[in-house]
């Protein structure tokens, strides 16, 4: 019960970006978003893959007090922004883990 526990109610922090913040973000589904690169994509797309081979639940895209973070992890909370040079500092500030493109 503990890590369902932990994975409802890290879901419940995060919406769909522009939408009602009661809209959830489905769950293990690699949303793209155009305005990035086409390599920036396919590392989230790799990074979310690996996550749902550990058997760990994700979701992608995910707007939390006004930021967008690429990935957040249910089980444990993490969140995760994939970057190439731009936005590095912010992540990082942020606590988020950072993965480079």
């Amino acid at each position: 019960m503990g890590k369902l526990k932990t994975r409802i109610e890290t879901h419940r922090m995060y919406h769909i970006s522009g939408c009602h913040k009661e809209i959830r973000c489905p769950k293990n589904l690699v949303r793209f978003n155009t305005g990035n690169s086409k390599e920036h994509e396919m590392m989230k797309a790799s990074v979310c893959f690996d996550l749902q081979k550990s058997g760990s639940e994700f979701i992608t895209e995910a707007c939390h007090n006004g930021d967008i973070i690429d990935i957040v992890n249910l089980d444990t909370g993490e969140e995760i922004e994939v970057v190439n040079t731009h936005g590095f500092e912010k992540a990082v500030t942020n606590g988020r883990r950072v993965v480079k493109v």
